[in-house]
């Protein structure tokens, strides 16, 4: 039976040798270290109680402004004119009268027939006519706009 035990023993230490330190872990460090500075910079100790030169200085250091700005360009680009769009599709929604022809939410066109605060009825075709709630339209087209023939 073949034996298994460990590498023999080198040097002084009494641990196998792939257990061993070796010489490079002083420069394996150094890259180590160099590569993480690129993504924290180093902490420099300041006095004990000692404030920055300036409190500008010490805000503009501070994550807090940079935060405030990306959220303000992201308010002003994305989220106001969702709202003011969605407000403007709600609107027109809301003035759906009779005679408009619309689509719902699952896609029916059809002519409203009877308006009731927030129920419709739909002319789909000759003699067939459903109930739908108003929230479930989803665009009032024009009067006379053209097929997709």
């Amino acid at each position: 039976m073949a034996s298994t035990a460990l590498p023999a023993a080198t040097g002084r230490d009494s641990r196998p040798a792939f257990l061993q330190p070796t010489r490079d872990f002083r420069a394996a460090h150094q890259q180590f270290r160099g590569l993480f500075s690129m993504f924290a910079s180093p902490a420099y100790a300041q006095a004990a109680g000692a404030a920055p030169s300036s409190t500008l200085q010490g805000l503009l250091s501070s994550p807090l402004p940079i935060m405030i700005v990306i959220m303000a360009i992201w308010w002003v680009l994305i989220i106001n004119p969702q709202r003011k769009a969605q407000k403007n599709q709600r609107a027109k929604i809301e003035a759906a009268k009779k005679g408009d022809t619309v689509v719902t939410g699952g896609g029916l066109i059809g002519k409203v027939i009877k308006s009731d605060g927030d129920e419709v009825e739909l002319e789909l075709g000759p003699n067939i006519r459903v109930r739908a709630l108003r929230s479930t339209l989803s665009d009032i087209r024009p009067l006379g706009a053209p097929a997709n023939d």
